[in-house]
């Protein structure tokens, strides 16, 4: 490696704070010189340990919002909406989706952002081409899940009236483990091959469902989502994949679910969860008047051979969280398909909001955050500002968008951009009229 100039390294930790902190820039500074990887790594540390205190702040978080430039523009994922997403050990992942025209994808990609760029994960076979799937990332698997989903429909406001069959309950997995090549002993990503399971129990087809993994108990939640029967008593049912053998062959739909506490709402599509920690989720609940949030704690009864119990059983027990609100801040009202996340027991997500009093009627971004302070107390923090590209350019109000966190900001892509207007920026699902537009925009957030 090169020898470096002979200044102290915090001018260049200075210096280097003017990059971009995504993209092949950064990669070129780490391969200059030794002393240069150092001080990158430091620079990088310092900025994630900003980004977490930040995100914990009671005050009005400051966010700087910028369009990713891809190296090469011209690779990457089409315009969608209703595609499926998960981050898997740091990488976004996106699959399928619907198009303007109603076309349904089953493409797989996935987001480097050492290089800004794109690629595409060429699989031998793939599940049918579909969106409103549930993608869940098995982190210490390095595994994607991919369930559920639906074929497109002529119009998004149009009451779907499809056969069951056509509501896919498809489970197919696929290993991101690096492949390692025989002649060059170099681990990457080569041709892969999504592998389709078929556990035992398993429920109806559905689409807009919510889910997660909890990685310590190896289980994956599945809850609510819309089929073909509304009435049918699986509509509205809490599952849970057991994933405890080593071989996915062996997976198997728990038998037996025990729900207790609260009574969870109906009907549920459209909502989110995500882990709070080893045994217990967050839910989103989009059904009454105000948003709510749900606790879930998860306990594994354990197979007993003397009472025939061959595999694990599981408790659920439901809370809701009484939320906090401060009379100077304003909770939004719609959270339809708001993917939501948590760091260090701050809970997260991207919401629409009024661009401001010389926009009425116009609506952009902001970032919304809880701060969770037990299994049924919770408090709402100030918002952001709307998030904005420019001095005058907001970003396009987008539903069904991907939400994944990288090292130092936040990752967002794609979704449907509406044409509607909403006084205030405040709407709910009852008065979306237009078709959505498509987008595939990659937007990277950092906090100031």
């Amino acid at each position: 490696m090169q020898q470096t100039p002979g200044l102290p390294d915090e001018i260049w930790e200075r210096i280097f704070s003017f990059l971009f902190p995504l993209g092949p820039e950064i990669e070129s500074v780490l391969q200059t010189s030794v002393r240069f990887q150092q001080i990158m790594a430091r620079l990088m540390a310092r900025r994630e340990r900003q980004f977490n205190k930040k995100m914990k702040l009671k005050s009005k978080p400051s966010v700087h919002t910028t369009r990713v430039k891809l190296s090469d523009s011209k690779v990457g994922p089409t315009p969608r909406y209703a595609h499926s997403s998960a981050m898997l050990n740091g990488i976004l992942y996106i699959f399928g989706g619907f198009s303007d025209k109603d076309t349904a994808f089953n493409d797989l990609w996935r987001f480097n952002t050492h290089g800004c760029t794109w690629e595409r994960i060429i699989c031998t076979r793939t599940p049918r081409p579909k969106g409103n799937a549930l993608m869940l990332a098995f982190q210490s698997d390095n595994m994607l899940i991919l369930t559920g989903g639906r074929p497109p429909q002529m119009h998004t406001n149009v009451p779907m009236q499809l056969p069951a069959e056509l509501n896919s309950n498809e489970l197919d997995i696929l290993n991101m483990s690096p492949i390692v090549s025989q002649k060059s002993n170099h681990s990457k990503i080569l041709c892969r091959d999504w592998r389709p399971l078929q556990p035992l129990n398993r429920p109806l087809g559905r689409f807009n469902a919510a889910g997660c993994v909890l990685e310590s108990m190896r289980i994956m939640i599945l809850d609510g989502g819309s089929i073909q029967n509304a009435n049918h008593e699986e509509n509205q049912s809490t599952f849970i994949l057991d994933m405890d053998k080593a071989s996915p062959t062996s997976w198997i739909w728990s038998s037996r679910v025990i729900q207790e506490g609260f009574e969870l709402p109906e009907p549920r599509s459209l909502h989110h969860c995500c882990p709070l920690n080893d045994d217990s989720v967050i839910m989103t609940d989009v059904t009454s008047p105000v948003p709510q949030f749900v606790h879930c704690n998860v306990t594994a009864i354990e197979p007993d051979i003397e009472i025939r119990q061959k595999n694990r059983q599981f408790k659920l027990f439901f809370t809701l969280i009484k939320l906090s609100i401060q009379p100077s801040i304003r909770l939004p009202f719609y959270l339809q398909g708001a993917q939501i996340h948590i760091q260090d027991q701050i809970l997260y997500w991207i919401s629409p909001v009024s661009k401001g009093p010389r926009w009425p009627s116009g609506n952009s971004m902001s970032i919304f955050r809880i701060k969770i302070e037990s299994d049924s107390e919770a408090v709402l923090l100030e918002n952001s500002l709307p998030l904005m590209l420019g001095s005058f350019e907001y970003p396009p109000c987008l539903i069904g968008h991907s939400l994944g966190q990288a090292k130092n900001g936040l990752l967002v892509f794609g979704g449907a951009v509406l044409s509607d207007h909403f006084v205030n920026g405040w709407m709910s699902i009852t008065n979306i009229t237009s078709k959505p537009a498509s987008s595939n925009a990659l937007l990277f957030l950092q906090f100031n």
